[in-house]
């Protein structure tokens, strides 16, 4: 599991959903990709735990210097989600890659 600490929320996530993604976007090489992050919110807690990544949805454009999110199919996927969890699960935020030898910090794009 790792964690980080955004202001007083706290973000976690398990490795093997990071493997998951990374797998993801090495199969995209050398393009971008990206998609939709799922998860479970707590407000009260003030924590967000990220539970599964939906894959960039068809008409995404993705490209060697970036990528924009396309939006088919992807609200049947995560109406699915919270179908299955009773609302649990439900979207929390976006994910996208960066190319070989780029900061995975956010550029001026994103």
């Amino acid at each position: 599991m790792r964690r980080a600490q955004k202001g007083d929320w706290t973000v976690s996530i398990d490795e093997e959903l990071i493997g998951e993604i990374a797998t993801v976007r090495a199969q995209s090489l050398p393009r971008e990709t990206g998609g939709v992050l799922l998860g479970v919110v707590d407000a009260e807690a003030r924590s967000i735990h990220i539970v599964d990544a939906l894959n960039a949805p068809p008409d995404s454009i993705k490209e060697n210097s970036g990528f924009e999110r396309g939006i088919s199919g992807l609200e049947n996927g995560i109406r699915k989600a919270m179908i299955r969890t009773m609302d649990q699960v439900r979207y929390v935020g976006e994910w996208h890659s960066h190319p070989p030898r780029y900061s995975t910090q956010p550029s001026g794009v994103d």
